[in-house]
């Protein structure tokens, strides 16, 4: 990325940046959501492009006018520019309706198989009729369909796209864009030499999108993969598993900083978690060329298929040192339909996606896809002073002075950094409101291609990996400590709650913090403890009868975790009970709880795949009573958790009455048997409350669930 030796600043009059400015006390930083739904303000906290029209193409409005649905054309003059040209076909990217897309989400969240076996079905079943349909047509060529989210590539022609918009099943049409790479250790910066020797990131494996990486480097395990360190990987712009390129330079050296092995070369002590494994997938072609985002689409759609591919060392982090400008000031979800799409799926199944902020030197925006709500947002300091340095920015950038540099059009812009100090934002690094967090860049000492080392790797594609390293030390002891990974969310609240503030001198109102390993794991280890049944399936009962307490005190959320009652934002804690005998059982928190309280009972095995039987909250007072008729035999997860936010100290008590032996789990009409005579008992009582059951959509599922039981 840098373009003018340092010496030439000499020759070159050009004003001296500003100093940088360190706020102990600052205003908080942007929150993390995760999946925009969650955002406070709603999904409009995403701005969104619109048709974009302003040059409407020939023949746009004859289009517009003869045909329905040019409103699923995502940006139509990108979709449409291919044709006005005289070309004979685009690339796009389809997205189908989904009705069932928040279930998909909680099911991505479950790691058991059949869950997510469960997920690809229902994308299928989605995606396949349409594209069934669509191949019978001349000018539609199918290029690639994904797994776990309602989207295909496409090669069209204006006929096909015409097909597509007026399809009914359709919800998108999007052009295929590009993704560029975004090119004395940063290691004691972060505070992360106590930590690492303690936590290396063991059992968690970082997945690198970018250009391959060299897993013949001594410092990335140096021989074929599974070699203790690359342990997996794909090529998918080949197709291909072998994912080392002539062009893995850039890969080989993001991962080196994230998970290197020390080989004690120079400056280089290994990445930030030595312990951890890489999977290294290849989106660039060969060459310089920009990867194409069908590629980066794919490898997203790789890592929640292949998170527990080796379970002792799941997927938790993937690092996304590339992107492209997204010339948006705040979250950027829209900009991409397909592709965020991508970035949700990992959300849901429970890893972190780190984002380069890029390096264009924007003061108000970050590229895509770190401006993706779902994904941690990295910008660049530099790691010590390392004498004045000269950069080609993007022409729009804010310190555009008018010199220009660089061989594109509009020419990029050259910028000094006069001085440089460690902890100083890089003038390059991009700021915005969606930006999270500053980490380390130049100069780092990196993995080369070939077995030797970088002298000066930078760039926002540095801080990336360092974050991504931190946060697999972070799980590695959460895991420890704790037994259990961190969802997402937790994982940052963790990342963000520590280190310094540090303000962007050429964005003054971007304040945010430097990423803090030691403080991390100080942290994580001061939080009080969860309750032991904090996870599922939780503390077991025995007995037809009995009470215990209980608290709900620092109890957390578990991945794939429903919200019981529809009510619950706190955390929760788990009972598994196995009825001794058939009959009516009451199940409440109402002998005695500190705090307002929701109960609910489940069937299932897995926390991202129950089924619901009964729940409630007030029955009795603030307190919380279910009945149900429960089956001799028969396991039930039960749920105590407080209404919204509420937590404390409560009393659970289960009593059981005598009742028709051996009755099975949706056996409604007590003949013996679920069978069709319980379905017509369903439908006959819908919506009524018959023997605990409400006789509504959880009794339907119930009821299929267990087809044929007592038969």
């Amino acid at each position: 990325m840098r373009l003018v030796p340092s010496l030439l600043v000499l020759c070159l009059i050009a004003a001296a940046g500003p100093a940088m400015a360190n706020r102990p006390e600052a205003a908080p930083t942007v929150p993390y959501y995760g999946l925009l739904e969650n955002h406070p303000d709603g999904p409009e906290k995403a701005a969104a492009p619109g048709p974009w029209l302003d040059e409407p193409l020939v023949g746009l409005a004859q289009i517009m006018a003869d045909h329905t649905g040019f409103e699923k054309v995502h940006i139509p003059n990108d979709v449409f520019a291919f044709f006005d040209k005289g070309k004979p076909a685009q690339r796009v990217l389809v997205t189908i309706l989904e009705p069932e897309k928040s279930a998909r989400q909680k099911m991505l969240a479950d790691p058991d198989p059949v869950a997510r076996e469960e997920v690809r079905r229902m994308v299928a079943e989605r995606i396949s009729p349409v594209i069934e349909d669509l191949e019978a047509i001349p000018g539609f060529e199918l290029e690639r369909q994904y797994d776990n989210f309602p989207v295909f590539a496409a090669r069209v022609d204006l006929g096909a796209i015409v097909a597509l918009m007026e399809d009914p099943r359709v919800e998108i049409i999007e052009k295929i864009g590009f993704s560029e790479r975004h090119t004395a250790q940063g290691i004691p910066m972060m505070n992360a030499t106590t930590p690492r020797s303690q936590w290396n990131g063991s059992g968690i494996t970082i997945a690198v999108i970018d250009g391959g990486t060299d897993y013949m480097h001594p410092a990335l395990g140096g021989g074929p993969v599974p070699n203790g360190k690359v342990q997996r990987g794909w090529d998918f712009v080949n197709n291909q598993p072998d994912f080392l390129m002539p062009n893995s330079t850039h890969g080989t050296a993001v991962a080196g900083v994230a998970a290197g092995l020390n080989t004690n070369q120079g400056d280089f002590i290994g990445g930030v978690a030595t312990g951890a494994k890489i999977a290294g997938l290849n989106v660039f072609p060969d060459g310089p060329g920009p990867a194409d985002d069908s590629y980066v689409i794919a490898a997203l759609d790789w890592t929640v298929n292949n998170q527990y591919g080796d379970p002792q060392n799941p997927i938790l982090v993937v690092n996304m040192s590339l992107g492209s400008p997204s010339f948006m000031e705040g979250f950027c979800d829209t900009l991409k339909p397909a592709y965020t799409s991508a970035l949700n799926a990992v959300f849901s199944a429970g890893m972190m996606t780190v984002a380069s902020a890029g390096n264009e030197g924007f003061c108000f925006s970050i590229g895509y896809p770190a401006c993706v709500a779902s994904t941690v947002a990295v910008g660049a300091v530099y790691d010590a002073n390392i004498g004045s340095q000269a950069w080609c920015l993007n022409f729009f950038s804010c310190l555009n002075i008018g010199m220009q540099c660089g061989n594109t059009e509009p020419p990029g812009a050259l910028h000094f950094d006069q001085t440089t100090a460690g902890k100083m934002v890089t003038g390059y690094s991009n700021s915005g409101p969606a930006l999270h967090i500053f980490a380390p860049s130049n100069d780092a000492q990196a993995p080369l291609t070939g077995g030797g080392y970088w002298d000066d790797f930078g760039g926002t594609s540095t801080a990336a990996p360092y974050t991504s390293g931190a946060v697999a030390v972070l799980q590695h002891s959460a895991k420890a400590t704790r037994g259990r990974y961190l969802p997402p969310v937790e994982a940052f609240n963790i990342l963000n709650g520590t280190g310094e503030f540090i303000t962007d001198w050429k964005s003054p109102t971007i304040s945010r913090r430097l990423v803090n390993l030691s403080g991390m794991i100080g942290l994580l280890e001061s939080l009080p403890p969860a309750p032991s049944n904090d996870n599922f399936p939780g503390q077991r009962l025995q007995g037809y009868t009995g009470a215990v307490q209980g608290t709900t005190a620092n109890a957390t959320r578990e991945m794939g975790e429903p919200a019981h009652t529809g009510q619950d934002q706190s955390g929760s804690v788990w009972y598994t009970w196995t009825a001794p005998a058939a009959g009516q059982t009451t199940i409440s928190t109402c002998q005695a709880a500190s705090f307002d309280t929701v109960l609910s009972v489940y069937t299932g095995n897995t926390v991202g795949n129950l089924f619901l039987l009964v729940e409630n909250d007030d029955d009795c007072g603030v307190r919380s009573r279910v009945q149900f008729n429960a089956v001799a035999g028969a396991t039930y997860r039960i749920a105590v958790a407080g209404f919204g936010t509420e937590s404390g100290t409560f009393t659970l008590d289960w009593q059981g009455q005598p009742g028709p032996i051996g009755r099975a789990i949706g056996d409604f009409n007590n003949d013996g048997c679920v069978n069709f005579q319980d379905f017509l008992f369903l439908l006959e009582n819908w919506g009524q409350s018959v023997q605990g059951a409400d006789m509504g959509f959880n009794d339907f599922m119930t009821l299929l669930e267990h087809w044929g039981s007592g038969c």
